[in-house]
């Protein structure tokens, strides 16, 4: 007799440049993509996503985890995801005092470089530093 009953978990690795953070077995995936936030389950058609600074949502038999991630790709297969993070960080790993002294400190830079009539790199990559800290503090205010 054919077994009809379809798997409800998949395995998740979840990879920075750093290693791996995460290797496990979940019920239901929470993805910030470029094109929009896009959930997974089991059995997900394949595809491949490049990552917006966003809250990625992990849940496994008996917890829901969320992390604050910075850009990076999702490789999406029926029975495996793998993320490859630029930055990820677990919400309970954030400090809200850490986050808003950051902030305030980016966004007097931003301030500066604006006033300085610098749009190059530097005001890219501080504007980049401001949304994955805005992410942050979303996930401990």
């Amino acid at each position: 007799m054919e077994n009809t009953t379809a798997a409800t978990s998949f395995t998740l690795a979840i990879v920075t440049p750093g290693g791996e953070i995460f290797r496990g077995d979940i019920q239901a995936l929470r993805v910030p993509g470029a094109a929009g936030s896009f959930g997974v389950l089991a059995g997900h058609a394949p595809l491949v996503s490049t990552l917006a600074p966003g809250v990625l949502e992990v849940t496994t038999a008996d917890k829901h985890q969320r992390y604050a991630v910075t850009g990076g790709l999702a490789e999406v297969q029926p029975t495996q995801v793998t993320i490859l993070a630029d930055d990820i960080t677990p919400a309970d790993a954030l400090n809200l005092g850490q986050i808003t002294a950051a902030l305030a400190t980016v966004s007097a830079e931003i301030d500066a470089l604006l006033q300085a009539g610098d749009h190059g790199v530097k005001l890219q990559q501080a504007q980049q530093r401001k949304t994955a800290l805005e992410v942050q503090l979303s996930l401990v205010a």
